[in-house]
């Protein structure tokens, strides 16, 4: 699935060198590893996480679609901040909760997204 705001993360050396160089910023609910390159500006590169131990498919599915409604709306801000430097990123939202914590809601997610963004806009 292809999304005009942002293109997923696919490749094994992207992965690779997102784990090995990347930076990290935790949130409430989600951990982001990142880094930025100057090979095509204004570009976000994204994927998601959720773990497989902690969640059944049907749950880390519903999770996906959370992160990914909240980094679209968060998209247009990135873009700015990344067209003023001329930048791109790739990024990894991973989700850290667990069984027992109380099913995530849209707000939770969207309040962590947004606060990695800000922070990703302070770092560009």
């Amino acid at each position: 699935m292809t999304n005009a705001s942002w293109q997923p993360l696919r490749s094994r050396d992207a992965f690779g060198r997102l784990y090995h160089d990347g930076r990290r910023l935790d949130s409430r609910l989600i951990r982001c590893m990142f880094f930025f390159t100057d090979d095509t500006p204004s570009t976000v590169r994204a994927a998601f996480a959720v773990p497989g131990k902690e969640f059944i498919s049907v749950q880390r599915h519903r999770i996906k679609r959370l992160m990914r409604e909240s980094l679209r709306k968060e998209i247009p801000a990135l873009h700015r901040s990344l067209a003023e430097t001329r930048q791109s990123v790739s990024l990894i939202l991973m989700f850290k909760g667990t069984k027992e914590m109380p099913r995530p809601s849209l707000q939770s997610v969207q309040e962590s997204v947004a606060s990695i963004c800000l922070a990703l806009r302070g770092n560009v």
